[in-house]
C-alpha cells in the first residue's frame, strides 16, 4: 500500500492550476482507495486530496 501511496504522492506532488491535474488527482486517489478499500486507505487519499489544495492556496497568495 505504502509503495502505492509513494507512488501516487509523485506523481500528483507538483500542483498545477488545470482541470486536468485535478481530475487525474481525484482519478488517482480514487483508485488507491478502491484497491484496498480500507478506512486507513480513505484516509490517506483524503490526506493527499487536502494537503494539495492547501499547497495550490498558499502558491495562490505568493
Amino acid at each position: 500500500m505504502f509503495r502505492d501511496y509513494w507512488k501516487m504522492l509523485e506523481e500528483n506532488w507538483g500542483v498545477e492550476d488545470s482541470e486536468a491535474y485535478w481530475n487525474k488527482v481525484i482519478e488517482d486517489t480514487d483508485a488507491f482507495y478502491r484497491k484496498y478499500e480500507t478506512e486507513f486507505s480513505k484516509e490517506l487519499a483524503l490526506a493527499l486530496i487536502n494537503e494539495l489544495e492547501r499547497k495550490a492556496k498558499d502558491e495562490k497568495k505568493l
